[in-house]
């Protein structure tokens, strides 16, 4: 992850990079178990689909801290902030959601549309200044 990524996502979370990671984290705990599943995928494919909350698995603070590494009382203290700026939602005491329709809003598709200029801009560099080389494909034709 370069730098300017790191930029853009502690612009959009009150310049604490720690939210951006809790958002992400909450995030991919609450559907990657459905990733495995091609009709979830199917059917979520867009990311203009919203994933209702009954569709993520919800997670804990625990969870979420032992994931990154972080303390549990400064972990729950920004899922709180999280919940309170509208990123999750908390569906049962103590456990947690990407906000459905959070990743739709105007926001954080403006956020997913610069980190994905970003990105084309950084492999592009690389190729530019041979860090990167396609390899030969061979010929089909033997």
């Amino acid at each position: 992850m370069c730098s300017s990524d790191l930029q853009l996502r502690r612009g959009h979370f009150e310049q604490d990079i720690d939210l951006a990671v809790f958002a992400e984290a909450v995030a991919v705990a609450a559907i990657d178990p459905r990733m495995r599943d091609p009709e979830f995928v199917k059917e979520f494919r867009n990311i203009d689909t919203v994933v209702g909350a009954e569709r993520q698995r919800s997670v804990n603070a625990l969870s979420i801290s032992a994931a990154t590494g972080i303390p549990r009382e400064t972990t729950r203290r920004k899922i709180k902030h999280l919940v309170d700026l509208g990123v999750l939602a908390e569906t049962e005491r103590g456990r947690y959601v990407l906000k459905p329709g959070y990743v739709q809003a105007a926001p954080m598709k403006r956020l997913w549309e610069e980190l994905t200029r970003e990105s084309v801009r950084f492999v592009n560099e690389c190729f530019d200044q041979n860090l990167i080389q396609l390899a030969s494909s061979p010929d089909p034709r033997g």
